[in-house]
């Protein structure tokens, strides 16, 4: 598919698809949307600090999460949008670390000094799909094991008080906050939203919320969605 000559990567007359990506090539340029972004992150070992961020992007072959460090975090954090397209290049690919990745991608990028991101208002856009939910109901929740990630769309129920927790690893302070969602299941699950999520969160009307790839847990015998990702009001 020929790329614009004015993205990046236009001299390679290409846009490859998601999951034709892998570390041994060198010269690329995706067309995406970002279906998910998180919020930036501290972070302290052996007496060094850094922050970062992530989000996915995905087209219409898949998915494919990304990771800015530090100087990238200053350049392209508020320049990436949920919902919006861009032409992604020169960023570094790796394994996927399963552990914190939701995709079914077998790879994933971190942004470097070289990478370029350029919004895709040329027309194509179009072309690239939205994010796609494959919602589990909250009485189902069960069935599945700690670790595995699920979409969830319910009502806050019930909204928990803002607290501050100090993390073993990094030892430093992060708000949390846990709320009670329920939905047509009758069932209810209690959701962790961290850092500004937690801050900002407004439970007061009982919203309806959407979660892209919570992550279940397993707390007293109950099932729990741990929330680092993406979520919505509707």
């Amino acid at each position: 598919m020929p790329a614009s000559p004015d993205t990046p990567g236009g001299t390679s007359g290409r846009v490859f698809a998601i999951q034709s990506l892998n570390p041994y090539q060198s010269r690329w340029t995706i067309r995406a949307r970002v279906s998910q972004k998180a919020t930036i992150r501290t972070w302290n070992k052996n007496g060094r600090e850094g922050k970062l961020f992530s989000f996915t992007l995905l087209d219409s072959s898949g998915e494919i999460r990304a990771t800015a460090f530090n100087a990238e975090v200053d350049k392209f954090y508020d320049m990436i949008e949920v919902n919006k397209v861009y032409y992604i290049s020169k960023a570094t690919l790796k394994p996927a670390n399963k552990q914190f990745n939701t995709t079914n991608n077998d790879y994933e990028m971190t942004l470097n000094s070289d990478t370029q991101i350029v919004p895709c208002d040329d027309g194509e856009e179009v072309s690239v799909p939205s994010t796609s939910f494959n919602f589990v109901p909250i009485g189902k929740l069960d069935s599945y094991q700690a670790g595995d990630f699920v979409d969830i769309v319910a009502i806050v129920h019930e909204t928990g008080d803002l607290s501050t927790v100090v993390t073993k690893a990094a030892q430093r302070e992060l708000q949390k906050r846990d709320l009670g969602l329920v939905d047509d299941s009758g069932c209810l699950v209690r959701l962790t939203l961290w850092g500004n999520e937690a801050a900002t969160f407004d439970g007061s009307n009982h919203p309806v919320v959407v979660v892209k790839s919570a992550k279940v847990s397993d707390f007293n015998g109950a099932s729990c969605a741990n929330s680092r990702q993406h979520w919505r009001f509707v």
